[in-house]
């Protein structure tokens, strides 16, 4: 497995309001970084890292190795050797770690375990002398009365106290129903959620939906802490923060909320997602689509042809309520919902399965508002086909739409992503059903 990944300056820049790449490092991160900084030809900063990871004959298992770049190649030669230094990287980049969220992420399993990001930010809880004298005799006395005013622990006690008969009369049964030390109360530690004190339940008993969601905050919880930490020591910080699934058991409001709170955090957030809202919420230059292909796993992206106004019109045209464009294998086209009613209908009689048991998605583009749909989905690797009426001047209208899409995408239509077929001169779906049905 070979990893590659380039790591570069950014400033914000007012006039976009938003932030940009610049051409140096600040002061800090070229401490961070030392002697991993190199330059391209525009004398631009970057720091780029490869990751092998192989098979270890000696140990078994494997091993992992990262060496630093000195350039950052295209992809269809990125696994070139000429680039990279020989000198491995024995130092980790305590600026930059890596913050996986699993998708098997569970509050309430958490609590339990030490190395959960719950468990690390358990175990900063640190209290002055005072306070932990204070709060340790406020637990002597509940632990007391505990005892004293429940027969059951008193009789335990008491039955417990005979231990000393095997101790020649020395000692006595302390019972405890709460943790006498401070340090101790993590190993307790309990989270309640609810509408009320008085109807609140602990984690365990809320379903998977608020326990993945709390887990992902405790995550977000963890980060701010440790960035506090740097502030403290004057340290640079950028948590890289992978999130798989996040959407997984939420309904789509709170999708769509988990997403702000996750773009909120300080650093670059990578979420893997098959969810339509969590993708509208993103911006689209920020989407990227992995396509199997003939030739492997591409990267697919909205790249550099797309002006303002071209993804202000994908974000109201598409985005806003054809977001399961962007999980299709391929899509069909067609102008108006009679079509995209009928199609699946016909696909299925034709084929012997359904259109979405493989992925295709047949979507109304609520008239002739092709151009949009088929530049987003060549753009990113889905493969779009329109089937269009042909009456009055139909076909001119899409044919003008189509050279057009050709002159603004850099890659072009071609065939294996893009194709158009028109129904029979003059006719348009409803009277194509019609001479289907009485002139058969």
């Amino acid at each position: 497995i070979i990893v590659d990944v380039c790591i570069k300056p950014t400033e914000y820049k007012e006039t976009t309001d938003d932030w940009g790449e610049c051409n140096k490092f600040s002061d800090e991160w070229i401490e961070a970084f030392a002697d991993l900084i190199h330059f391209d030809t525009s004398s631009d900063a970057f720091v780029a890292i490869r990751t092998v990871c192989e098979k270890d004959s000696i140990k078994g298992g494997y091993k992992v190795i990262r060496y630093p770049l000195s350039g950052w190649n295209e992809f269809e030669s990125w696994t070139d050797n000429s680039t990279q230094i020989n000198k491995k990287i024995t130092k980790r980049i305590d600026a930059m770690p890596f913050i996986s969220i699993d998708a098997q992420r569970d509050i309430h399993q958490e609590l339990r375990e030490k190395t959960s990001y719950v468990g690390k930010v358990l175990s900063e809880i640190d209290f002055t002398s005072e306070d932990k004298d204070a709060l340790e005799e406020l637990i002597q006395e509940l632990n007391d009365k505990a005892v004293e005013t429940s027969s059951v622990l008193t009789d335990l006690k008491t039955h417990l106290d005979s231990l000393s008969q095997s101790f020649e009369g020395q000692g006595q049964t302390d019972i405890r129903p709460f943790p006498k030390k401070i340090r101790d109360l993590s190993k307790i530690f309990s989270i309640y959620f609810g509408d009320g004190a008085t109807n609140s339940f602990s984690m365990e008993y809320h379903g998977m939906g608020t326990r993945s969601w709390a887990s992902m905050l405790t995550v977000k919880a963890f980060l701010e802490l440790s960035e506090k930490k740097h502030e403290k020591e004057e340290e640079c910080f950028f948590p890289i923060v992978a999130a798989e699934e996040p959407e997984a058991h939420l309904h789509p409001n709170a999708q769509r909320t988990l997403y702000k709170q996750l773009a909120s955090v300080k650093g670059q957030v990578i979420i893997s997602t098959h969810s339509p809202y969590l993708a509208a919420e993103s911006k689209l230059t920020d989407l990227r689509s992995l396509v199997n292909l003939h030739s492997g796993v591409r990267v697919k992206s909205l790249g550099d042809s797309f002006t303002p106004k071209d993804l202000n019109k994908l974000q109201r045209d598409v985005m806003r309520y054809r977001g399961e464009l962007l999980f299709a294998k391929a899509i069909i086209l067609f102008e108006g919902v009679s079509e995209e009613q009928l199609a699946p209908i016909f696909f299925e009689k034709y084929f012997g399965f359904s259109c979405y048991s493989v992925g295709i998605n047949c979507i109304s583009v609520a008239g002739k508002n092709y151009p949009p749909f088929v530049k987003m989905a060549c753009s990113l690797g889905i493969p779009a086909y329109i089937v269009s009426d042909n009456d009055g001047n139909t076909k001119t209208i899409i044919e003008s739409q189509i050279a057009n899409i050709e002159r603004d995408l850099s890659t072009g239509l071609t065939n294996d992503v893009f194709n158009v077929s028109f129904l029979n001169d003059g006719c348009d779906i409803g009277g194509l059903c019609i001479n289907a049905i009485f002139f058969a």
